[in-house]
């Protein structure tokens, strides 16, 4: 099982949200730790960037992650209508 690393804009982003969205996104970072090709999650692989993908959280918001074979990086999470506009490294 991997460990869960958020960056510090992942827990900026994280406290911006409502209660029960925060609830979704550690539900969600549980699952990807247990198995980060879960098809439950319905994840993508990010075009144009080799390592980054997105999950689904409550329908309109995304997660941007990377990972390892020890750790899930918790990037960011944003509604979708904003999480593409964003420069994620």
């Amino acid at each position: 099982m991997r460990k869960i690393e958020k960056t510090s804009v992942f827990t900026r982003d994280l406290r911006r949200l409502s209660e029960n969205i925060q609830k979704e996104v550690w539900e969600v970072a549980l699952q990807l730790r247990e198995n980060i090709f879960d098809i439950r999650l319905q994840i993508k692989k990010l075009e144009g960037h080799k390592k980054l993908w997105r999950v689904t959280v409550q329908k309109d918001y995304r997660m941007i992650y990377t990972f390892d074979s020890e750790c899930v990086y918790l990037l960011r999470i944003k509604h979708r209508k904003d999480i593409y506009k964003l420069q994620i490294t």
